[in-house]
């Protein structure tokens, strides 16, 4: 399983739940991200991770989305890029250790 694409399908489904105009829109979207965080983590440590692994990934994709909506971008490519780098990233440096 691709920890990237289950956080990104996870916070997909919740975000298109959220109409594009709804009062308070950037607070309903930060509690998505922070529903796709718990559904990404507790699958994760399912499939067999370390639990504190598993927290790392979930927190790393948490704070792209973070910078994400700071931006306010609407932009999924760019977001899935972005979760896609950082997750490379993550596994080139936690292989070295």
């Amino acid at each position: 399983m691709n920890p990237t694409n289950y956080y990104l399908d996870e916070l997909r489904r919740r975000a298109d739940r959220i109409p594009p105009q709804a009062f308070g829109r950037a607070e309903l979207m930060a509690e998505a991200a922070h529903d796709a965080y718990l559904a990404t983590t507790n699958e994760l440590t399912r499939q067999g991770w370390n639990e504190e692994q598993a927290l790392t990934v979930t927190r790393m994709f948490g704070q792209a989305v973070k910078e994400w909506l700071a931006r306010n971008d609407v932009n999924w490519t760019s977001l899935s890029t972005e979760l896609d780098r950082r997750y490379t990233q993550w596994t080139g440096a936690s292989n070295k250790e």
